[in-house]
């Protein structure tokens, strides 16, 4: 232990002792990396002794006036001053009503608009921002009369953090379809600069390009948050709180572009992914019809199916148990049955997750055969069914709620609930879908695209024989099979075909020769020997590889197709470097596939609004497009759809979309 903690004085140093002089730093920079790894502390500290011209850019947050306008006249003066940029950020508390706006102009000035909070006698007496008639709140109907033409007038550039959920919480909360244009949102802008290497809440923009710490809330702010009780906060801090942070959404938003513009990512954000904003309000709005009676009776069926497993599960275990107890299960499998290969996790249990149970089931033991499928029935109904149940009560329309921000590859994500995740590839998870129906007197129709991120690898990577396979319309999962195998095209077995399928989608996602043994349950040299005469049969992927992995140890990210950069984690630790690399290998395939179906929602939507087609688009899942249709409209609609997604950008190869029409999700996909 001595030895361990004596510093050693005689290391040699080659260099002058002053030149390890501390060097000025770049307080962007030192900033996001502590944001990064969640040093709360040390930014505090770094802030705090930041150069003055440092955070010249955002000074002003200090010193520019905050009013709390408690009447119309207030109201339409501050308005009055509005001239071309307007940043606004609303308070909605758990019930979803909105309990105040805030409202930014473009010189920094802000305003806070209480309409549902708890006022005290005290605060109507002493309030900082009494008004001779004692302190009061303005009317959600009066302030639409002022505030809507604000945001609907185009000539004023509306800026939030968020701002489609600003935008629902307006149009919600006023009882109007608001219609605002231009917009520009500063969590869409970070998250298209820096992908998800920090945050992009507004404290964490505060910091890192404003090198301030912000302003918390006063008067025990964590006990107000825990309570949900902003609306009982005295109007003076409520409007200190919400001021300050709309002043920050107007002062990073012009930080944000010009570093965007420098970085080369300002295209990205105006031409993908800030045009989809209005397109993902309006779906969300729209929402998609749930038939009631069939979720009840899928409701019915999956409750007996649980049942029905659980006793064969007690029956196979010769014993009740608690199948959700891991460490009931692990007894029973490894201690009871006396099952090889079983591991103790850090509390001292057996593990029993998908990946252990996947390998018992794989050596042919029944009961872990019977607990995943339990497990499997169990999720569907916990994830969709009982909280579809839930939500049908209030709407039969479901409206779930996409992210532009939450993947590190572009993708949209679907959450409240998630309707992106249900499986496709089991039958109850096909039977979810079938719930989802048109309205009467329309139709679903779903259009996807046909093996794109196999077809975007044929075209980064210049695959030749892929590219000709695909220009030609043949098999492609058949052709790999005769290509690596060297057999004829028609004498390829079904089981050759799939081997070959999933080295494809393999390939893709950087597999190793473990993992495509583990898939397709062979052996580690026989999975090594494929991948092998894989890459000599299409050395361009091989090639596309090695570059790429090269690239992003140089550089620290990839791009797609389409410019957008993806940050990538993990590279300088060898615990987690080939993790890493083959995340790598993905991105630029899985991100290039999440700009070209983002395209494709722009110009269908734009299409659509040209024609009197009555056509809404609903859900974007990946690579498919859901729509509500009207049946005299089916045939134009399906044929404009399909032509529009496969002319959205010109590649060397073709690119196919596939349209189903029915009365339901399932069966039109």
């Amino acid at each position: 232990s001595e030895k361990l903690v004596t510093l050693d004085k005689n290391v040699p140093v080659s260099q002058d002792f002053l030149s390890f002089q501390a060097q000025a730093y770049d307080p962007q920079k030192l900033v996001t990396f502590l944001t990064q790894n969640n040093f709360q502390s040390l930014i505090k500290k770094v802030t705090n002794y930041t150069a003055p011209e440092a955070v010249s850019s955002c000074e002003f947050l200090e010193k520019n006036e905050i009013e709390c306008l408690q009447s119309m006249e207030q109201l339409s003066n501050w308005l009055g001053c509005v001239k071309d940029k307007l940043a606004l950020l609303g308070y909605e508390d758990a019930q979803h009503d909105l309990i105040g706006l805030a409202l930014s102009n473009a010189q920094g000035n802000s305003c806070y608009i209480p309409f549902k909070h708890t006022l005290s006698s005290y605060e109507i007496q002493d309030d900082l921002f009494a008004i001779a008639s004692g302190s009061k709140q303005i009317g959600l109907e009066q302030c639409a009369k002022l505030l809507i033409p604000i945001l609907e007038n185009t000539n004023i550039l509306k800026i939030g953090h968020n701002i489609k959920k600003t935008w629902h919480e307006l149009n919600a909360s006023l009882k109007q379809d608001i219609v605002m244009d231009p917009i520009a949102d500063i969590e869409l802008m970070s998250y298209d600069l820096d992908g998800m290497r920090h945050g992009h809440t507004i404290e964490d923009l505060v910091r890192i390009h404003c090198h301030q710490e912000p302003r918390e809330l006063e008067n025990n702010q964590e006990e107000v948050k825990k309570k949900n009780a902003f609306s009982a906060l005295p109007l003076s801090v409520a409007a200190m709180y919400m001021g300050y942070k709309v002043q920050a959404i107007g002062a990073i938003y012009p930080i944000l572009k010009q570093k965007m513009i420098q970085d080369k990512a300002w295209e990205i954000y105006q031409d993908i992914d800030a045009p989809l904003i209005p397109i993902l309000y309006r779906m969300e709005e729209e929402g998609i019809l749930v038939e009631q009676s069939g979720l009840v009776q899928l409701e019915d069926r999956f409750s007996n199916d649980l049942s029905r497993l659980q006793e064969a599960i007690w029956k196979e275990a010769q014993e009740e148990f608690n199948i959700n107890s891991p460490a009931q299960l692990g007894v029973i499998l490894y201690e009871k049955r006396g099952l090889s290969g079983g591991k103790r996790g850090s509390n001292g249990h057996w593990t029993t997750d998908v990946k252990a149970l996947d390998a018992l089931a794989e050596q042919g033991d029944s009961l872990a055969q019977l607990v995943l499928k339990y497990r499997s029935i169990s999720k569907l109904k916990s994830t969709y069914v009982d909280v579809l149940m839930e939500l049908i009560q209030k709407d039969p329309r479901i409206h779930t709620t996409f992210s532009l921000t939450a993947t590190n590859t572009g993708r949209l994500a679907s959450s409240d609930p998630n309707l992106q995740n249900i499986p496709v590839r089991t039958e109850e998870g096909k039977e979810i879908r079938r719930i989802f129906v048109a309205r009467p007197g329309y139709k679903i129709l779903s259009a996807d695209y046909s093996q794109i991120e196999l077809r975007l690898m044929a075209e980064v990577g210049n695959v030749a024989k892929l590219k000709n396979s695909f220009l030609h319309n043949e098999d492609i999962h058949a052709r790999t099979a005769s290509e690596v195998l060297n057999i004829p095209l028609d004498q390829i077995t079904a089981d050759q075909r799939r081997r070959a399928k999933a080295i494809n989608f393999g390939i893709i996602y950087g597999i190793s020769a473990f993992g495509l043994a583990a898939n397709l349950g062979i052996s580690r040299s026989e999975a090594k020997a494929y991948i092998d005469m894989y890459f000599q049969q299409y050395p361009e992927i091989k090639s596309y590889m090695q570059q790429t992995e090269k690239f992003v140890q140089e550089n620290g990210y990839v791009c797609t197709p389409f410019g957008r950069k993806i940050y990538i984690d993990g590279l300088e630790s060898n615990a987690t470097k080939a993790f890493a690399l083959r995340a790598a290998i993905n991105a630029p395939i899985q991100g290039g596939a999440a700009d070209l179906i983002k395209m494709a929602m722009i110009r269908v939507h734009k299409a659509l609004q040209q024609t009197s087609l009555q056509a809404k688009l609903l859900l974007q899942v990946h690579d498919e497009l859901v729509f509500e249709v009207a049946e005299c409209d089916v045939s134009q609609a399906s044929e404009l759809i399909k032509t529009q997604m496969e002319q959205v950008v010109k590649l060397s190869l073709p690119l196919i979309a596939e349209v189903g029409v029915a009365d339901n999700w399932k069966e039109a996909h």
